[in-house]
């Protein structure tokens, strides 16, 4: 159970610090905004207590389809470090 609740606060953690990064990077003029939220999910798990997330920072909406910018993101429970890079 505890290893979910770390998941779970790392998951908005990440989600959270994407959208600071992609709206940053909307003022700087690298992305098209404005950036909505960001929504992660596990994409697997990565070495050791690392877990990877793919994440789609998003600035479009229509009906259910969000667009936006994905980004590849891990989340280290044990060190609490939280790394991501945008995606091609």
């Amino acid at each position: 159970m505890l290893d979910q609740e770390l998941s779970d606060v790392a998951q908005g953690e990440l989600e959270r610090s994407i959208t600071k990064d992609a709206r940053k990077q909307v003022r700087e003029g690298f992305l098209e905004g404005p950036i909505k939220e960001t929504s992660c999910r596990e994409a697997g798990t990565g070495s050791g207590p690392a877990t990877e997330y793919t994440c789609l920072a998003i600035n479009k909406e229509s009906g259910e389809t969000s667009e936006g910018y994905e980004y590849q993101a891990t989340a280290d429970t044990e060190s609490g470090e939280l790394t991501w890079e945008l995606g091609d």
